[in-house]
């Protein structure tokens, strides 16, 4: 008697952790630029860039005194905002998009609140009587804080324009926050410490100081042996906390609970800084302040930052068995990361490599994570089906070259739906959803299923 086909091989397994990881360091190794937006002078130059909350929105601060408004999400430029009379520096968008905070560089050291829908300022904040060396906007609501040269760390309300807190500190360049708006770290550079504040009891002393003495590098000849650090920097999962510097032996991790050193992210060669000039007005060093070239990959093992040299840019892998092995090199998007404040920049780098290939496994079953017994998937789909979901309504259809679809898909009430000649409705809309995936995919070279 003749025998049927063979029922097709169940769906491979989702990929473990370990696979995740090995794949990342592929695609980190294979990042180029794709896109290049030309200022209006060759001697401008960008001192600070920083993306909306969604990510689809950037600002760049630029020496001739204008702020650079730029789609992320489709690579273009939106338009130029002009603060000629008061200089700009460290612009920062609050948690609404279409409202930016930044520092002035002339005439006074007024924190600017502007609206950019109609370039109008909504309010100022005044009390600093020295140059604005950091902003750090809380990851929970509309306060933030302000470092400055007048050797105080200022909190801000954008509803008022009085500040609500003054700490005065020797050198408190930089502060930045906990994802959980918790903590505050201000770095101290001339005690070579990190203090760490309670947020809700700010005006007590900090509850913990990290001495950074021991971690210092040795004076230059002729020189202070105050280490020139440009960036603090929190992970999102709080662990970690990463002093970016200029100097040639690169960069500190820190375990943010003890301030134990984690890891050091050494650079290949000699800072240059290349176009990386800083405006005198704001300080001496080589890099602007506040703004370093370093960030932190979403999940925090990866750090992104400078080479030291104009056009290279180094990924650090903080868990590599040593500082070699935990290094990659990429070329020329420097630029871009060495004045980086935020992490998203890596995600849109890894975007044409993320989605070059798509597979999606669709399974007869509910399944539900081996890790924390919740149903797999996001939102109210299963991961196939937002899967297609994302294809379809992101903008991130354009890079798809090979689309797959594994595994069996059944559907419930087939039986009932059948008796009356009718097909589930669920189906029609899968079969829609696809045929939508399939067309948006402009780009696709094969599409394959089983």
């Amino acid at each position: 008697m003749a025998q049927g086909p063979s029922p097709p091989p169940p769906p491979p397994p989702p990929p473990t952790d370990s696979d995740k990881t090995q794949k990342t360091s592929e695609i980190i190794g294979t990042l180029r630029p794709t896109k290049l937006f030309k200022l209006s002078r060759p001697d401008t130059y960008v001192t600070s860039l920083d993306f909306d909350d969604q990510g689809l929105l950037l600002i760049a601060a630029c020496s001739d005194s204008s702020l650079q408004l730029y789609s992320a999400q489709d690579g273009a430029h939106r338009k130029t905002l002009l603060s000629q009379k008061y200089g700009c520096h460290l612009a920062r968008f609050s948690h609404h998009a279409e409202s930016v905070i930044y520092a002035s560089t002339k005439i006074d050291d007024t924190l600017r609140y502007l609206s950019t829908h109609d370039n109008s300022y909504i309010r100022y904040f005044k009390g600093h009587s020295g140059a604005v060396t950091d902003l750090a906007l809380s990851p929970r609501d509309d306060t933030f804080l302000s470092c400055s040269v007048d050797n105080t760390v200022r909190l801000w309300n954008l509803k008022s324009q009085y500040a609500q807190a003054r700490l005065n500190l020797s050198t408190p360049y930089l502060a930045a926050y906990d994802p959980s708006a918790t903590v505050i770290a201000v770095a101290s550079a001339s005690t070579s410490s990190i203090l760490l504040y309670d947020v809700r009891n700010y005006d007590k002393p900090p509850f913990a100081t990290f001495d950074m003495r021991q971690y210092d590098p040795p004076p230059a000849a002729g020189g202070n042996n105050i280490p020139e650090w440009t960036k603090l920097e929190f992970s999102n999962d709080g662990k970690s906390l990463l002093v970016t510097t200029n100097h040639v032996q690169g960069h500190l991790l820190l375990d943010a609970f003890s301030g134990e050193l984690k890891a050091h992210l050494p650079r290949p060669y000699q800072p240059t800084w290349g176009i990386l000039r800083s405006p005198p007005s704001i300080t001496p060093s080589k890099s602007p302040l506040g703004q370093g070239d370093t960030s932190f990959s979403p999940d925090g093992r990866y750090v992104v930052g400078s080479s030291g040299a104009d056009r290279d840019a180094v990924v650090w892998d903080t868990q590599g068995r040593g500082s070699k092995e935990g290094e990659r090199k990429l070329r020329e998007p420097a630029d871009l990361a060495r004045i980086c404040r935020t992490c998203r920049v890596f995600h849109y780098m890894t975007l044409p490599q993320l989605y070059t290939n798509v597979t999606l496994y669709s399974y007869d079953s509910i399944r539900y994570s081996p890790e924390h017994g919740r149903v797999e998937g996001s939102g109210m789909g299963s991961p196939f089906v937002m899967g297609l979901n994302g294809l379809v309504l992101r903008n991130v259809s354009g890079y798809v070259k090979r689309l797959r679809f594994v595994g069996e898909w059944k559907e419930h009430d087939l039986e009932e739906v059948s008796k009356r000649g009718r097909v589930p409705d669920s189906s029609i809309i899968l079969n829609t959803l696809v045929r939508l995936a399939i067309e948006r995919s402009t780009n696709l070279r094969d599409f394959w299923y089983a």
